[in-house]
């Protein structure tokens, strides 16, 4: 039995954790995501309703202590941390306190498009090919080694917002080829080849992406 902690939000932060949270051999210990009850986007706090609907621990992210996470991790004995759009830096003691480490899950197929917003500029470019990636987080933004992706193809009518239910199609055939490779001691992940590296920042609404 797998002891997972989520630090997940959004549309496809939810579909993360209900995929985990319906595996039969893992345990979704706790929770951390956004929340806040005065926002008007329906996906804010998607997350946060679900686990307590679900009776899961959860915690709201502006109130995370990192100290007192590292030491939460320890002393639950999580096996693996996974992270989706969460949009500050972990600090290394964390992020390298559970078991098996943690995993990002990053929209687009790495390491093309790091950082924000992937799905963006996959339609402005009018690219015929994204995806998931799961990798290791290590310091960088979106860089850590690959364990596994999976590719979506991209077709002219598709929007940002298509692409994302797409994505959700793709997690559960990520999540548990993932998880069986995180647990395996003989797996090696593959490094991102840095020269094929491009960043996808947030588009300038006003006057014009970046």
């Amino acid at each position: 039995m797998l002891k997972i902690m989520l630090i997940v939000n959004w549309g496809l932060g939810l579909e993360i954790l209900k995929t985990l949270n319906n595996l039969p051999d893992v345990q979704v210990d706790f929770v951390i995501t956004c929340h806040d009850s005065q926002k008007k986007d329906c996906w804010c706090n998607v997350v946060y309703g679900y686990c307590l609907a679900q009776r899961i621990k959860v915690e709201e992210q502006e109130s995370i202590n990192f100290q007192a996470l590292q030491q939460d991790i320890k002393a639950s004995g999580i096996d693996l941390l996974i992270i989706h759009s969460y949009m500050f830096r972990l600090p290394e003691e964390v992020f390298s306190a559970p078991k098996y480490g943690t995993i990002n899950i990053h929209p687009s197929l790495l390491p093309k498009h790091r950082g924000p917003s992937p799905n963006y500029w996959v339609i402005k470019n009018k690219e015929a090919v994204t995806g998931l990636t799961a990798h290791y987080m290590n310091k960088e933004i979106d860089a850590g080694p690959i364990i596994n992706q999976v590719e979506i193809p991209v077709v002219p009518a598709d929007s940002t917002e298509t692409l994302i239910n797409k994505q959700k199609q793709c997690v559960g055939m990520l999540l548990q080829e993932t998880l069986r490779r995180a647990a395996d001691k003989k797996f090696i992940p593959t490094s991102q080849d840095e020269k094929q590296a491009t960043y996808a920042p947030r588009p300038r609404h006003k006057g014009g992406p970046a």
